[in-house]
């Protein structure tokens, strides 16, 4: 007997058509997904656990077997450990690895882990008489939206795993997807953001920004003329560690985007000499992924590591005057 063909993403569309049409940020809430995840799962681009599968099937009122092939089972039901193995054996010819399984649970608990996080802080905001003593802190939603404001980001960092998951790393085919940030990175590319990585220099580190330049071509449809222009990974014969992020804002850019955040970030914002409204913002890169946290660097400590920035452009071959 041929397996039944998988049509998930036909169905799910179909099902978001008919019953969320108007409101599929209510389903994405409901499911504890983002929507930019539920839009990859439409795609194809991303597959769910089954976990996710479970859940997506209760939400919607049908049964996993229609979510997952479109049609309900005619035959007796096998047990369930068979039905268990037939699912995985389906679930494995799409990402060719079982590890997609572990990785997309990892990346649900990440979301999870920065939903918890702005919890905390808002909660914390409303106990604590003086806001302004939690400054020193960013969360992951917080840097999301900063992202999103800045004209230009450089990252120095020994792990792009928060940017590119490497599904399956002996394959004979490229099976990559967007790590936590990637799907970020890939959306402020694509309205003309620029990033720029600093990374060590080795085949892992020069695989790992293949797949990422890969990986945000593919997710914002954009050439690769368009993505080697927006996106510079520079490669150093040094360990980059601890790794640190520096943002170039505009100050009336955030008074107008996301004036909450500007209010506890300003007293951090390092002056750009060259340009009045402009000004420099660092951060930590998270060093316990329980924490979900980043700490920011004072201004001060920022003109240190904008002086290092450079000479690690040097080292890498690039002249800093050519830089964004």
């Amino acid at each position: 007997m041929s397996p039944q063909k998988i049509v998930f993403p036909q169905v799910l569309e179909q099902l978001m058509n008919e019953r969320y049409r108007r409101n599929r940020a209510a389903l994405a809430e409901a499911a504890h997904l983002s929507p930019s995840s539920l839009s990859q799962y439409v795609r194809g681009r991303a597959v769910p656990s089954l976990e996710v599968l479970v859940h997506l099937a209760d939400i919607l009122d049908v049964s996993l077997d229609y979510l997952v092939f479109g049609q309900e089972r005619t035959t007796p039901p096998p047990e369930l450990g068979h039905l268990t193995a037939h699912l995985e054996s389906h679930m494995r010819n799409i990402e060719e690895q079982n590890a997609t399984l572990h990785d997309l649970t990892a990346r649900i608990g990440a979301q999870a882990a920065m939903r918890l996080a702005d919890l905390v802080r808002s909660t914390a905001e409303e106990l604590l008489p003086d806001a302004a003593s939690l400054g020193g802190t960013l969360s992951p939603s917080d840097v999301d939206r900063l992202e999103r404001c800045a004209a230009a980001t450089t990252i120095v960092t020994t792990d792009l795993s928060n940017e590119i998951l490497i599904l399956a790393p002996n394959a004979t085919k490229d099976t990559a997807a967007p790590g936590m940030f990637g799907q970020l990175v890939a959306q402020n590319i694509a309205q003309g953001v620029r990033y720029e990585y600093i990374v060590p220099d080795g085949a892992k580190w020069q695989e790992e920004a293949r797949l990422l330049r890969l990986e945000v071509a593919k997710f914002g449809e954009l050439d690769d003329a368009y993505v080697e222009e927006h996106l510079q990974i520079r490669h150093v014969p040094t360990a980059c560690v601890p790794g640190y992020v520096v943002q170039h804002i505009s100050r009336e850019g955030l008074e107008r985007q996301i004036p909450d955040i500007l209010e506890r970030v300003s007293r951090f914002i390092c002056p750009d000499p060259q340009d009045r409204d402009g000004g420099f913002l660092a951060y930590s890169e998270i060093v316990n992924p329980s924490s979900q946290h980043f700490d920011l660097i004072p201004p001060e400590n920022t003109m240190r590591i904008l002086r290092e920035v450079r000479a690690l452009r040097k080292k890498a071959g690039a002249h800093d005057g050519a830089h964004w």
